[in-house]
């Protein structure tokens, strides 16, 4: 048990993601393959969405007595400015949902009344985050982020999280399979590869908390109820998810332009977060 202690505080990084992956698909591929259907979600696989998060702890727990509550502090902080908390929560799920919508607009599509309203989401929004999408940043922004800043650029850690990121997904996407498998993992793949630089620039410009980044991926992931979008404007491809990587793109590479590749993070942030003990 020592020696296991050990490697795990001696080679966190590698341990967080071995162990999510582990933990997260132990759920996600059984679940899959026994109940899912292609192109959805199996309620059971909501539970290795936790996956990540579960991970973080017990990693950061092996790094000696104190290192979790130290670590939970500093990834929950709430003094972080209301504004990076409304940003997250609001105003920038809510600026990706009317870029779609104009694009999808743009493109012919029918403008039609979606099944929420804004209140319904910002209420929503909270709760839900504790649950699906959200649930995972803890983990994938708040661990796993500020120990790759430690080795590399911003820029080239958001990108290989983002991989790592969809990656995990695989078993989600691709089981049980269909014709329509394939390429919906490469539209995936490249619209969170993207989504991943917004989120460490968000990340950086929260005073490195994961609650407005919590918010933001469960608010990504909701937003689409304030539009419907029954007309098929791209035929041959998903819609909305080739839509959504056009949007997280422009913004990415927005803020690359305007950060200078930084996304708001200096090298003395990062190894300052990326030690437990600190």
């Amino acid at each position: 048990m020592r020696s296991l202690s050990h490697w795990l505080s001696s080679h966190q990084l590698a341990a967080f993601f071995v162990l999510t992956f582990l933990i997260s698909w132990a759920v996600f591929i059984p679940a899959q393959l026994l109940w899912g259907e292609p192109g959805e979600v199996h309620a059971l696989s909501l539970v290795g969405g936790f996956g990540p998060f579960v991970s973080a702890i017990i990693v950061t727990s092996a790094a000696g007595k104190g290192s979790l509550l130290r670590w939970l502090r500093r990834i929950f902080a709430w003094r972080i400015g209301l504004i990076w908390l409304v940003a997250g929560w609001v105003l920038m799920p809510v600026g990706v949902g009317l870029l779609d919508q104009g694009l999808y607009l743009s493109l012919g599509g029918e403008a039609v009344s979606g099944e929420t309203t804004l209140l319904g989401y910002i209420i929503v929004v909270p709760i839900a985050a504790l649950f699906l999408g959200g649930n995972e940043e803890p983990g994938w922004r708040g661990f796993a982020l500020p120990a790759m800043l430690e080795r590399q650029h911003p820029a080239v850690a958001s990108v290989l999280l983002g991989m790592i990121w969809s990656a995990w997904h695989l078993p989600l996407l691709a089981l049980p399979s269909d014709s329509s498998t394939a390429p919906h993992i490469v539209s995936f793949s490249v619209s969170v590869v993207g989504l991943s630089i917004i989120m460490t620039w968000l990340y950086s410009k929260s005073k490195m908390s994961v609650i407005p980044v919590m918010l933001f991926h469960q608010g990504t992931n909701l937003i689409e109820n304030l539009f419907e979008r029954p007309t098929d404007v791209l035929p041959g491809g998903e819609d909305w998810q080739i839509i959504r990587g056009i949007v997280y793109w422009t913004m990415a590479l927005g803020l690359l332009l305007w950060t200078k590749g930084r996304l708001g993070f200096s090298t003395s942030e990062a190894r300052h977060l990326s030690n437990p003990s600190s």
